[in-house]
């Protein structure tokens, strides 16, 4: 609680994380540091407690908590706790009104910073109402404060504070102990129990109430701990609370009932009283349940299965499970094969099963189940997807004769595609035999390497790549996937393998490309050049394994380069696929060579005899391609004669290397070899390198500088310096003096970068004006090209000359009057723009006048925008310029075709852009500021109105509209001009339609029919003129002439319309005829609507939900609705429970399907339901979990975490 931090800090988690400890520690020690501290639970909140002051009622205070402590403190550290947040949250469901108060608390502390919030929620709460996530959200108000469980090193420093030496206690141990409270529990032990091992928090409690109650019937020998705590389980458990009164316990002595609260074993909480977790209430529910012979199947049957069972049910079944395995299976048996428990209950014990160190017997108690009809055989199969469940079941040819039967095949498969990352030989054992079988079976071994694919299904995955069944293999996620994506983990965890892949797929596909007459798959279409993840998985593998790498990509290479020279008289001339190198190059055949290029020089140097094998595939090859890989290998062999000599077995390996540096590469193999090199050898070199003159050096260009010498002096500079010859010294010294200041230099690789400016910010900064003026003069003329980086003129000068400007708005603005009609236009305007908010009116007119004579018709864009964003600058003097832009040439007619790149402007955009479009928004700007100039500025909006261009007419219709507000009859009549124009597309445009609307509200019988021809124009005009039908339907202003119900529209305009009403929901009798309508776009943007609609009154909710549930448009956009229920924050309406029933009807398992975008609606459904069955009575619950069981059958995503900690 930092005093300069953030006001609020949000202490969150699950269950067990220890929230209460955490804030009861902060809220001692802040109050020992002397802060006013006060508290308040919200689970004890009420409907009546709605304000600020509210809340203080119920903690007894006169005002309210916010108010009283701000007071208290003074003005000195404070600090205000709401605990139980989630109790008023739109998750819980029960009293989310409630959280009004707590937002009227926070309003009222923002202006007293001084105290701070700490707010206490479950981290589901907050995730899923959207007001706390709001809050959340803005991190200079509010800090997250989350609860996780410990790291095994805080456990481990724990214990060994506490005299437990952790080693001794196992992993599983630890893991347990990692939740704050299980670590709580273990360390109330006693030192003998602390020394034992837990496998489960059963096992932990066990011990637990072992030692707790026999420490406490020692303090009270007469103590009837069966009694107290038995009473209390059956009390909570018929009435399914996790408290009960305290009136339950009188006929047990009160000293007894306050020795167990001493010990922490029971917590009273007014007339309240309840066990110290909901956990513990479970264990000792059914430890007392199993050991009372209880039959857990009857129990459940006949008890409703509310969500309340679902933690008693698992307690019990773990129970069994630990302590009579036989009764275990014929239970869980029993309930899984029962029409009577309900599919979330189902789900509990496959939650259970899951957990389990499962065996044969186990299995074969569930196998009936898996195998049969009832709904959760999906679920039970579900289990073989685990590893233990595999094994088990994995017994006397199960699985063999599973997937020789066609339909067991379709339904086991998917378990044996998940479980296949964790037994892949096995899995590979069973499949290979169906390889090349049926077109069934080929699907399924594709997916099996798409989804499962680990170093232990290579051997099979090559084998369906190589025989031509996996051609299609491809990452199975993004739409964008291919094969490349399918390596990418593996060529980090597992590269040998993923090298084994890598050539078997390009070893497929070049056969094929042979196949089609061509050796190079890349050409053919065979394998594709464009990948975003290739060069990373290349790269990777040849990193890490560069000998795989070399053996699987090497003949690949050879071979698609040397018949990209077949035919070519000069096999070293630069056309196959890897001629032209760039350095950086993209595509999958450029990484391919580079990443080839990194594995060659890497055995070179750490496997010699491998990078030898290399040199004898490359070396007899004529391909320059090839030939310039074994240059780069050469250059790190470390056998300096033997790479000279091929260097100088032909001239032309003289010229290796890349696009950008044509000899680099022979150049660093002279580097490299020559310090080691024999004497003989060097002179044989040198000798070369001083006759050497390449052909084209003889052939100078005109206007260019002779290049005779350069190729030599490249090759002769690269010799060690220490063993050059006196000749070679000499050459080199003539070659320097002919090219002064160039040297050979490495190739570079393809660059990007933005076009900066001339002139950085920080010189910028120290400039005078006369360095200004000289720079400015500088760039308005064009520059040489500079190779890297780029750099602009004088319109990216101009841009930091308004950088400059906005800091130093005074002096530029004396600058610009320097600034003549010479110097580029953008230079004035950066300016202009940038000291505009800066000045007084009298200074800007004085600017702007400048501005206009010296630029002319150029400063109108710049004034417009300038007046636009400063309307209260503009001054009489400034009209002449105004009216002058009303009547420039620009633009000179209406742009309708599509430009070269298919664009279409639409009208506004093109009037913004166009002087006399400026002029009328700037006119517009004007009159919406104020009258002052309205007699001056009335003409040019008749001017303007009357236009020709319809794209200027558009947006003199803003100024019409802003000419309304001071003259109204004036402005109607110009209005009528400037929609008496023959084109309907003079109304396609929200400013016309605005115009159009509002002379509709003064005189409609006038403009009537206006909006009657609109309605009749072409595409986004009827559409837009729809949407303007709806405002005036909804504010009363159509003649009886307009159509006046939606089904006497065109299908454009019931769009425009639909969209309209949708976000007016409370004109929805509108909206109901639309949902029906048989245009799919008017039935889609009705549909937009049911998202506000627990907005309306709850009577008008249930009238146009039902409507919409009855409706065409609800199968197709049933989405808005399911957003609707989720994002409301009060309680939702009696016509809620039938939406979820309906929605997860149609929906069925498309909402468990990620694949599909019902899985979101899976979601928010899940929300609303849990949040209906906490708010409804118990008869409406039933529906509720009638609707949970639908979700849990169809997989609804998120389902299972919702139920975790629900009661």
């Amino acid at each position: 609680m930092a005093e300069d931090g953030p006001q609020i800090v949000v202490c969150e988690g699950g269950a067990g994380l220890g929230k209460s400890a955490v804030v009861t520690d902060v809220l001692v020690r802040l109050a020992e540091q002397g802060w006013p501290t006060a508290a308040v639970r919200m689970d004890g909140a009420d409907a009546s407690v709605q304000t600020a002051k509210d809340l203080g009622t119920r903690m007894t205070l006169p005002d309210s908590p916010a108010v009283l402590l701000a007071g208290v403190a003074d003005e000195a550290p404070a600090l205000l706790v709401i605990d139980q947040l989630d109790a008023v949250s739109t998750y819980n469901g029960r009293m989310s009104d409630a959280y009004e108060a707590v937002e009227d608390v926070l309003a009222q502390l923002v202006i007293a910073p001084n105290v701070k919030v700490l707010l206490v929620a479950r981290t589901v709460d907050i995730d899923n109402d959207r007001r706390l996530s709001r809050l959340v959200a803005d991190p200079a108000r509010a800090v997250r404060f989350p609860l996780s469980v410990l790291d095994l090193e805080q456990v481990r420093a724990v214990l060994s504070a506490n005299g437990t030496d952790p080693d001794s206690l196992g992993l599983v141990t630890l893991e347990l102990l990692r939740t704050p409270l299980h670590l709580s529990i273990f360390s109330r032990l006693s030192l003998s129990a602390r020394a034992a091992s837990y496998r489960t928090l059963q096992e932990l409690y066990a011990r637990y109430t072992d030692e707790r109650r026999e420490e406490i019937e020692r303090q009270a020998t007469a103590l009837d701990w069966r009694g107290i705590t038995g009473t209390l389980c059956a009390s909570m458990s018929e009435r399914e609370t996790l408290q009960a009164p305290m009136a339950l316990l009188d006929g047990f002595a009160r000293q007894h009932i306050k020795v167990l609260e001493s010990h922490g074993v029971l917590v009273r909480d007014g007339e309240q009283i309840g066990f110290f977790h909901d956990t513990y209430f479970d264990f000792l529910f059914a430890r007392s349940f199993i050991s009372a012979g209880e039959d857990i199947h009857d129990f459940l049957a006949n008890s409703g299965q509310y969500l309340f069972r679902r933690a008693q049910t698992r307690q019990i079944l773990e129970h069994l499970a630990g302590t009579d395995p036989e009764r275990f299976r014929a239970t869980v048996a029993r309930l899984l094969g029962s029409d009577r428990i309900r599919l979330h209950l189902h789900d509990v014990i496959i939650t259970v099963l899951g957990q389990l160190d499962a065996a044969l017997p186990d299995w074969k108690a569930v196998e009936p189940v898996a195998w049969g009809q009832a709904p959760v055989a999906g679920k039970v199969r579900g289990l073989l997807a685990l590893p233990q469940w595999f094994d088990a079941a994995d017994h006397d040819q199960r699985w063999e004769r599973w997937l020789s039967t066609p339909q067991r095949a379709d339904a086991a498969f998917p378990e044996l595609l998940a479980v296949a990352r964790h037994r892949p030989e096995r899995v590979a054992e069973l499949v290979r035999p169906y390889v090349g079988t049926t077109p069934q079976w080929g699907q399924r071994l594709l997916r099996l390497i798409e989804w499962a694919l680990t170093p232990g299904l290579i051997d099979l995955a090559v084998d369906l790549i190589e025989s031509g069944h996996a051609d299609e293999a491809r990452g199975p996620i993004a739409v964008n996937s291919d094969f490349w994506s399918l390596l990418y983990g593996l060529a980090e965890t597992a590269p040998a393998p993923a090298a084994r892949l890598v050539g078997a797929y390009l070893r497929r596909h070049l056969a094929r490309a042979l196949a089609d007459g061509s050796g190079d798959p890349f050409e053919s279409g065979h394998l594709s050049t464009h990948s975003q993840v290739a060069d990373t998985v290349l790269s990777r593998i040849a990193e890490a394994e560069p000998e795989a790498y070399v053996s699987q990509v090497l003949p690949f290479v050879i071979d698609v380069a040397t018949a990209g020279s077949t035919g070519r008289t000069d096999a070293y001339a630069p056309s196959g696929r890897w001629a032209h190198r760039l350095v950086g190059g993209h595509g999958v055949d450029a990484a391919m060579l580079t990443a080839l290029d990194t594995a060659l020089r890497s055995l070179a140097a750490n496997s010699p005899a491998a990078a030898a094998g290399a040199l004898q595939q490359l070396t007899p090859s004529p391909v320059q391609e090839l030939r310039f890989l074994t240059c780069r290998v050469y250059a790190v062999m470390n056998q300096a004669d033997e790479a000279i000599a091929w260097l100088l077995s032909d001239e032309r390996n003289l010229r290796l290397g890349w696009l950008s540096s044509a000899r680099w590469a022979s150049r660093e193999l002279i580097e490299a070899t020559t310090p080691h090199c024999s004497d003989e050898t060097l002179e044989r070199l040198t000798a070369k390198l001083l006759d050497f003159y390449p052909a084209w050096e003889h052939r100078r260009q005109k206007g260019q500088r002779s290049a005779w010498g350069w190729s030599q002096y490249e090759l002769l500079s690269a010799i060690c310096p220490s063993r050059r010859s006196a000749a070679g010294r000499r050459r080199l010294d003539e070659w320097e003096r002919k090219f002064p200041g160039q040297i050979p230099s490495p190739p570079t690789p393809i660059q990007t970068g933005f076009v900066g400016s001339p002139i950085s910010d920080h010189a910028a900064r120290h400039m005078t004006n006369e360095q200004w003026h000289r720079a400015l003069n500088k760039y308005a003329q064009p520059q040489p090209e500079r190779p890297w980086p780029p750099q602009g003129g004088a319109h990216e000068l101009a841009q930091t000359l308004s950088s400059r400007a906005q800091q130093e708005p005074e002096r530029f603005t004396n600058f610009a009057f320097t600034l003549g009609p010479d110097a580029p236009a953008a230079y004035l305007c950066a300016i202009v723009e940038a000291v505009t908010p800066h000045l007084d009116a009298d200074r800007w007119e004085q600017l702007a006048l400048h501005t206009h004579r010296t630029l002319g018709p150029a400063a109108a864009p710049t004034i417009c925008r300038a007046l636009q964003s400063a309307p209260q600058n503009f001054t009489a003097a400034s009209l002449p310029a105004l009216d002058s832009y009303t009547t420039d040439p620009h633009p000179e007619q209406d742009i309708r075709d599509a430009d070269a790149e298919g664009t279409r402007t639409d009208l506004l955009t093109a009037g913004m852009n166009a002087t006399r479009g400026q002029a009328a928004l700037t006119v517009a700007a004007l009159l919406f500021h104020g009258s002052e100039h309205l007699h001056a500025l009335t003409p040019l909006v008749t001017r303007l109105a009357n236009d020709p261009v319809l794209a200027v007419r558009v947006c003199a219709a803003q100024a019409a509209l802003a000419l309304m507000h001071h003259d109204p009859q004036i402005a109607l009549d110009t209005t009528e001009q400037l929609l008496n124009h023959q084109d309907t597309n003079v109304y396609n445009a929200t400013t016309t339609q605005r115009l159009l609307i509002n002379t509709l509200v003064r005189e409609p019988s006038r403009f009537a029919a206006h909006l009657a021809r609109a309605l009749q124009g072409p595409g986004d005009t009827a559409d837009l003129t729809g949407q303007s039908w709806a405002v005036a339907t909804i504010q009363g202003c159509l003649t009886p002439d307009l159509p006046n119900s939606t089904h006497e529209l065109n299908a454009l305009a019931r769009r425009g319309a639909a969209a309209v009403f949708a976000n007016n929901i409370d004109h929805y009798p509108h909206l109901v005829p639309l949902f029906n309508d048989n245009d799919t776009d008017v039935r889609k943007n009705a549909s937009q609507g049911m998202r506000q609609a627990f907005d309306l009154l709850s009577a008008q909710a249930d009238e146009l939900v039902s409507a919409f549930l009855d409706s065409d448009a609800f199968p197709d956009h049933l989405e808005h609705l399911a957003f609707a229920l989720y994002d409301h924050t009060g309680p939702l309406p009696a016509v809620a429970i039938d939406a979820c029933e309906r929605i997860v009807q149609h929906a069925g398992k498309d909402l468990g399907d990620l694949r599909t975008h019902r899985a979101a609606d899976g979601h928010y459904l899940v929300s609303a339901v849990l949040r209906l069955y906490r708010q409804s009575p118990r008869s409406q619950r039933i529906r509720c979990l009638d609707i949970i069981d639908r979700l849990s059958q169809a997989g609804a995503y998120g389902l299972n975490a919702a139920l975790e900690n629900e009661r």
